[in-house]
């Protein structure tokens, strides 16, 4: 039966036509008589369901993606930060800092079973031309080793000589979120005095700031310049240690993120370590260093209820925000958003040899939903050519097939470029929604940086019909499919509306058994620009476009022949070519299969 419906009028300019009592005040997607038809009276708000801040990998900060949904008018903002930085003892980089291995590299067990870390710090630039380094139980504070750098200059040349070394980690773990209260530490012996000539940097550089410039801080020995110590960007701080004494050396970086830089405040990582020896005029850079360690003492579902009030004392009242977490390291080939406030943060260390079936029920298990995240690899842009695309599609379809998306509640489809194109994405959920895999297709960004949004090439989000952007009501509107995806940057303040009914009721996202044809499936977009096509896609073919001629709404109906199988969405491009919206399909099978969720049957 079709849900009761009141036409409620939406004139032009009017975006808060039947918003629920709660929200008023929010900026709402348009809402037409017809959308309300078809979809009785909900309102579609959208979500950004990927998305990165300080807590993850990269440039970006939480203050800046805030900013952003503020700015381009989305209404929530659904955090899934790195599970492998959320873990219980922070995060899984537990060694490899101490030299204990003789040399500059080590490598340790890691997830998925059988997998390893490196840890290595890698000589990454410099002019010196003799620099020394050597590990041993010489240069050693405690344990078997340490490391020893020298770097002696020539005393006829004034220039700065100098090398550096960076610890990195594969994967990439070698991160510290400060919202964690991180503590920087290391040993060390100066083998000379302090001298204006010789220097040992200690760095770390945090996250990015306006301007594109890396916030940085340095722990120096040698003779510092008093008016170089802290410029706004970077701050160096001066090491007090004797000669051939070692001194422990720790400092708060969290702290000191909090006095430096009020505007981020802890909303930064501490990311890789560089430690650099600098001699000129005859100076002798000579050290031994030794126990290199981040200390974190908020770690895992303490860091997450900790990004939870941060967020939440950042945060506009026209943006909600939500906090998942990406699980990372399951070994499926891809990775796995968690959704739902009452998921806690998944530890490893917990987690037995089943990997993502095991992880999938975990967030199950705790009430929420689950998103197989990119599907053809990590890396943005065309990466594949025309025949490895080809293989890739069809892994990905007999994949996913065989392991009904590996039990995951919804597919990111919407990526313009990602390994392969859309169109790829798209052929690989037709393909799957005909075989009887209903998987809920959304829109995401993965966004690691500072970027301007539009500016992004992959800049979808998902529009979830709901009467309130509330957690269990998003939840529930993604798990029945009641979703549409697309670039909120084509429509103004990302108002948009794109949906898909039948004439006695059914919704997109619903599955349709054994129904006699034909059976009126009716498009309703708002806004519609001139020049629009507007696509009515079955079984992975266009059967139906239309181009709009008029600016304003837009409504086409097409009959459908059910029997048999019959997959139905639409989709709106522009007339310059460029994705604009996609919705759900309307599944019509001659029986329900079995792996179909109650809630999604009409």
């Amino acid at each position: 039966m079709p849900r009761p419906f009141a036409p409620l009028p939406s004139p032009k300019g009017c975006h808060r036509a039947g918003i629920p009592e709660g929200v008023r005040g929010r900026q709402s997607p348009m809402a037409s008589p017809i959308a309300h038809a078809l979809l009785g009276a909900a309102l579609a708000w959208s979500v950004q369901l990927h998305i990165h801040g300080s807590l993850s990998e990269g440039t970006g900060t939480m203050s800046h993606q805030i900013d952003q949904a503020r700015e381009h008018g989305l209404d929530v903002l659904w955090w899934t930060d790195h599970d492998y930085y959320l873990q219980p003892g922070g995060a899984l980089l537990v060694d490899g800092f101490d030299f204990d291995s003789g040399g500059l590299a080590v490598e340790q067990a890691f997830w998925p079973v059988g997998s390893r870390l490196t840890v290595e710090w890698e000589a990454v630039d410099g002019d010196a031309l003799h620099p020394l380094s050597s590990v041993g139980g010489e240069a050693a504070a405690v344990g078997a080793a340490g490391w020893r750098l020298e770097l002696p200059s020539t005393p006829f040349d004034d220039a700065w000589q100098s090398r550096r070394w960076r610890l990195g980690t594969r994967p990439a773990v070698n991160y510290r979120p400060l919202l964690g209260e991180v503590r920087l530490a290391f040993r060390v012996r100066p083998l000379y005095a302090a001298s204006p000539d010789a220097e040992l940097r200690v760095c770390t550089p945090l996250s990015e700031v306006v301007g594109g410039v890396q916030n940085r801080v340095c722990l120096v020995h040698g003779v510092l310049d008093s008016a170089l110590l802290d410029d706004g960007v970077d701050v160096s701080l001066p090491i007090d240690a004797e000669p051939g004494v070692f001194t422990e050396i720790s400092l708060d970086l969290s702290e000191l993120a909090r006095e430096r830089y009020p505007d981020l405040g802890e909303d930064q990582h501490a990311e890789f370590i560089d430690v650099e020896v600098r001699a000129r005029s005859g100076g002798r850079a000579s050290y031994d260093v030794d126990e290199f360690r981040f200390e974190q003492d908020v770690t895992g579902q303490d860091l997450m209820d900790a990004q939870r009030a941060f967020v939440a004392s950042r945060t506009a009242p026209e943006v909600e925000q939500l906090v998942g977490q990406e699980i990372s390291l399951t070994g499926g080939g891809s990775h796995l958003n968690a959704f739902g406030s009452g998921v806690p943060v998944l530890s490893y260390a917990d987690l037995g040899d089943g990997g993502t079936p095991e992880a999938v029920a975990f967030v199950h298990d705790h009430g929420g939903l689950v998103s197989w995240n990119h599907l053809f690899g990590f890396n943005f842009g065309i990466t594949l050519s025309a025949s490895e695309r080809a293989e890739a599609v069809d892994a990905a379809i007999q994949d996913l097939l065989a392991t009904t998306v590996h039990g995951a509640d919804m597919l990111e489809v919407g990526y313009r470029e990602r390994e392969a194109p859309l169109q790829d994405f798209l052929t690989v959920w037709d393909s799957l929604s005909v075989e009887g895999v209903v998987v809920t297709g959304i829109g995401s960004s993965d966004l690691h940086a500072p970027m301007e949004w539009p500016s992004w090439l992959n800049n979808f989000v998902t529009w979830v019909v709901a009467d309130a952007p509330d957690e269990p009501l998003l939840l529930e509107g993604l798990g029945k499919g009641e979703a549409f995806f697309g670039d909120p940057h084509l429509y103004e303040g990302g108002d948009a509306w794109l949906s898909l009914g039948t004439g006695d009721g059914a919704r997109m996202g619903q599955v349709v058994a054994g129904a006699a044809g034909p059976v009126d499936v009716v498009i309703e977009l708002d806004p519609a620009r001139e020049g629009d096509e507007v696509r009515l896609v079955e079984n992975g073919a266009v059967i139906q476009t239309w181009e709009v001629t008029t600016a304003g709404s837009f409504t086409g109906t097409v009959p459908i022949d059910p029997g048999g199988t019959a997959v139905v969405r639409a989709e709106v491009w522009t007339s310059a070519g460029q994705a604009a919206l996609f919705t759900n399909p309307i599944y019509f099978f001659d029986s329900v299969p079995a792996t179909v969720a109650p809630g999604r049957i009409f």
